[in-house]
């Protein structure tokens, strides 16, 4: 969902594999936070969308 996305607003990046679950969890557990459903599908999808430079 999320990749498609941001295909359809820019061709120029690339995405950063899946964040792990012990990433996803170890953010929660930072913030002291859950994380909303739609910011976690991201996470799901990517850990990043970076430019053909490299900047997020």
């Amino acid at each position: 969902m999320w990749k498609e996305f941001v295909n359809s607003i820019s061709k120029e990046h690339h995405f950063k594999d899946p964040a792990s679950r012990f990433e996803i969890t170890q953010i929660q557990k930072e913030l002291n936070v859950e994380l909303p459903e739609e910011l976690a599908a991201l996470f799901n999808e990517t850990n990043g969308v970076f430019d053909n430079w490299n900047c997020l």
